[in-house]
């Protein structure tokens, strides 16, 4: 896969994790979560959504269509996805909790529109997350709220 494509799967990946998230919650299983993702969107992730229900459908173990996707997309935030899918089945831990956690936390790793704005706050430094876009302009005043 080309390095285009694995960087819009990367800044994907959140937001198509709160969609998995959103559907499992109003009781979808994972497959049909994934189903519909794959039927709403276009994009190389949705495409790979695509392969790995074929590959299911042929008969292939959920965790062998997965850890192929990980090995097609090679990306470490879709291999952690990964891991996380095969290790909740293998543990029987609740998929949309941990996916909820998962989103969560790339969300905050990978802030392709985000810039990370250091803030001194009497004795603590607060590391805040703004949009690109925002002017940020010396002294100028800030509303933050925590």
């Amino acid at each position: 896969m080309e390095a285009k494509s694995r960087h819009e799967i990367a800044r994907l990946l959140p937001e198509v994790l709160d969609s998995l998230v959103a559907s499992m919650e109003s009781g979808a299983g994972f497959d049909h979560a994934a189903w519909t993702l794959s039927k709403t969107s276009d994009d190389a992730l949705a495409r790979e959504f695509v392969r790995y229900l074929q590959d299911v459908r042929q008969g292939k173990l959920r965790r062998e269509a997965l850890l192929d996707v990980a090995r097609r997309i090679d990306v470490p935030e879709v291999t952690t996805f990964v891991q996380v899918v095969i290790q909740s089945d293998q543990l029987g831990v609740r998929l949309v909790d941990v996916l909820r956690t998962l989103s969560a936390r790339l969300a905050v790793l990978s802030l392709p529109e985000q810039i990370a704005v250091k803030i001194q706050c009497r004795d603590h430094e607060h590391l805040v997350f703004v949009a690109r876009d925002i002017d940020l302009v010396p002294d100028d005043p800030v509303l933050l709220l925590f």
